[in-house]
């Protein structure tokens, strides 16, 4: 079993940012899409229609994103609680209110098993 899960700072730093872009793209996309809806509607249907399609294209685009992440993040929450669930089954420890080490030795161990 591993001691300690290190937190890799940088790739979550990367993925906040890529995140961030994403929405802010996004909200550039529907400010110019609302500023422009008179000047395209004045060209025709057709051009019309394609802007339309384009921004819908990018609201599903990101909505797919923020699904993955939530899925994503979903999975690892899961996973993590399974790895510490086996940890403290194999060590045959608990942990307490403060998420202090609760050993053999103590006097309340009983009072905090579950």
């Amino acid at each position: 079993m591993t001691d300690e899960l290190e937190i890799d700072y940088d790739a979550l730093r990367q993925r906040v940012i890529e995140k961030t872009q994403r929405r802010y793209r996004f909200i550039a996309h529907t400010v110019l899409f609302a500023l422009g809806f008179p000047l395209m509607g004045s060209w025709g249907s057709i051009p019309l229609l394609l802007w339309i399609l384009a921004w819908a294209f990018h609201l599903l685009w990101l909505s797919y994103h923020h699904s993955l992440e939530q899925a994503l993040n979903e999975a690892i929450a899961q996973e993590e609680a399974r790895l510490a669930k086996a940890k403290r089954d194999y060590y045959g420890a608990a942990l307490d209110d403060d998420s202090e080490l609760i050993t053999d030795d103590d006097e309340d161990y009983r009072a905090y098993r579950f």
